[in-house]
């Protein structure tokens, strides 16, 4: 009887789960499912319930959640070799793959040794390394390592499609960064365009694209189609604490069109997201938009009020805000840099205050 009342427990949770939109909760019932799948010692549905927390964590910001899960995932289906179809579980490696770069304090070694395994799973799986070569590429700009990022990329131009292939929306998403990294933002802007025309689309896009977008387009003195991927894009991520480092460039651009109610407004409301995350690379990403936008709204003759995290300034204190914020913005590049052996993060603060020359007034409306 104890064991029909814990599967109806579990029939009920992972039910709540499935219909959870992204976020912490949705991740906590997963867990919560997990929990009561080993205590029935059913290894079956302990995989099937993982493999869902692993999606539910990826897509929430809870990339900490998903190593651990995919982990066991991964030596379940090690195991279970002969009757495992390994599709899924390498199309869960790909996410690992693409964040564990995202933590500072993995070292490159780590790093190196998983793309070992990586490339030979896809190689016994049959794979073409499509997919591989594309988030060694991805991978190698988070590690600002230009000379891996062209080589993975020019063998990511001579592979074809497969079936562990990034859905077309992502890698042509991937398309525009790496572009954006090689500093062409009219060939970003290009290869955004069947995304931005809605002929590619999934999950994450045209979400983050918008954002990535905001810059360049002002730099090609185009603030209208700059403001347009700002309202189309931010009411995409907004409620998601796994988009944070798009929040903060939304920050950003409004305060570098004059914006600086909705700037203030729009760190208020993401800052405590930013201080919360586990995602040092995220919150290092928007700490440094977030930094630009402060300070352009604290210069204002009359600037609107930001609100202060107690966990940052218990008194609420702006100016505590702005110290604290560049203490962990600096704090954050020193540890990559560290592991990455270059100043790439150090160098991107500078790049990003340098923005300030795009400053123009562009007003918000509402149609």
């Amino acid at each position: 009887m104890e064991d029909l009342d814990a599967w109806v427990k579990y029939a009920e949770v992972a039910g709540q789960a499935e219909q959870a939109p992204n976020g912490d909760a949705k991740v906590a019932l997963w867990e919560e499912a997990v929990r009561i799948a080993d205590s029935l010692q059913d290894d079956e549905t302990a995989y099937s319930a993982r493999m869902e927390l692993t999606n539910a964590a990826q897509f929430s910001g809870r990339p900490d959640v998903s190593f651990v899960s995919f982990s066991w995932c991964l030596a379940y289906c090690d195991r279970h070799a002969e009757t495992i179809d390994p599709t899924p579980i390498l199309w869960h490696y790909k996410w690992m793959a693409d964040s564990l770069p995202n933590f500072p304090d993995v070292p490159r070694a780590q790093i190196e040794s998983l793309f070992a395994d990586f490339t030979q799973r896809f190689l016994a799986r049959g794979s073409t390394l499509h997919a591989v070569h594309q988030i060694r590429r991805d991978v190698a700009i988070t590690m600002h390592d230009r000379p891996a990022a062209d080589t993975a990329h020019a063998k990511f131009l001579l592979s074809r499609r497969d079936i562990l292939s990034n859905c077309k929306a992502c890698v042509q998403d991937a398309d525009v960064t790496y572009r954006l990294y090689g500093g062409d933002d009219d060939a970003a802007v290009a290869a955004a365009k069947p995304i931005l025309r809605g002929k590619m689309s999934c999950g994450e896009v045209p979400h983050l694209t918008y954002a990535k977008l905001l810059v360049p387009y002002l730099r090609r003195g185009e603030p209208a189609e700059a403001m347009r991927c700002h309202k189309v894009g931010y009411s995409l991520v907004q409620s998601n604490p796994a988009h944070i480092a798009s929040h903060g460039s939304h920050a950003a651009f409004l305060a570098l069109t004059g914006n600086l109610g909705r700037a203030a407004r729009l760190l208020s409301r993401h800052l405590p997201m930013a201080v919360e995350s586990r995602q040092p690379h995220a919150s290092f990403r928007f700490y440094n938009a977030a930094k630009l936008a402060l300070d352009i709204v604290l210069d204002a003759p009359r600037p609107p009020t930001v609100k202060v995290p107690a966990a940052v300034h218990s008194g609420g204190a702006v100016e505590a805000l702005a110290i604290w914020m560049d203490n962990e913005l600096y704090t954050l590049a020193a540890r990559f840099d560290a592991r990455n052996g270059n100043s790439g993060y150090t160098d991107e603060i500078a790049t990003v205050q340098a923005l300030r020359s795009l400053a123009t007034d562009f007003p918000y409306t509402a149609e």
